[in-house]
């Protein structure tokens, strides 16, 4: 079985933290693990097997040392956009199976992830992705009748993507067509799902919350 790649978005601004822009939301303390918070993607990866590449701006210092010092490899990049832009900067270090971590998401059971990776890598389909049940679908990137929303207008219950990962040759389509939030992307026939009991942002109000 050949290795996944594990996208790490993280080079936001943490406007919602009331961050500057040297500061890094991934490196506050994590109320639980009292690690680092990117540690929990980071040790995702390292149990599955997956191999991470971190991607943020020069400003965030801490962070770049952070993980150079645990031989995490990086991608520095000037940000543009919303989280899929800066997924798609990412496309030349892409492996033939990748997978998207949100560092201030948590979830479970983590155990979809070898499942998620298997359909990937071993079967060979187009996307693998692992829904959670959501109140408000206009706050969330969500799946429905086979497509992928971001943020579609309508509310009320509905599922939301809570991790996701694709095939090489098929993710581009995808997140060029999230970016531009546009009527959403048809998944293609050869698409896993599969079901979490539980997905949080732990920094979606604004505040590092419990999990």
């Amino acid at each position: 079985m050949s290795k996944v790649r594990g996208i790490i978005p993280c080079a936001g601004y943490g406007t919602r933290m009331g961050m500057e822009d040297h500061q890094s939301k991934e490196m506050l303390i994590d109320p639980i693990t009292r690690d680092e918070m990117i540690q929990w993607s980071l040790d995702r990866c390292k149990e599955n097997d997956i191999v991470p590449l971190v991607i943020t701006r020069k400003e965030k210092v801490t962070l770049i040392t952070y993980c150079e010092h645990r031989n995490i490899e990086l991608l520095i990049i000037e940000p543009e956009g919303e989280w899929p832009n800066t997924i798609l900067k990412s496309k030349d270090l892409w492996f033939d199976s990748n997978i998207l971590f949100l560092p201030d998401t948590r979830f479970s059971p983590t155990s979809k992830l070898r499942i998620m990776k298997d359909y990937l890598d071993r079967v060979g389909y187009d996307y693998a992705i692992a829904l959670h049940s959501v109140a408000d679908m206009s706050k969330w990137c969500v799946v429905e009748n086979d497509y992928i929303i971001e943020k579609p207008t309508v509310n009320g219950w509905g599922l939301g993507m809570g991790v996701i990962g694709w095939n090489k040759n098929t993710g581009q389509a995808l997140f060029e067509t999230l970016a531009t939030r546009n009527k959403g992307f048809k998944l293609t026939e050869e698409t896993m799902y599969c079901y979490l009991d539980k997905f949080v942002d732990i920094t979606r109000t604004g505040l590092l919350e419990t999990y």
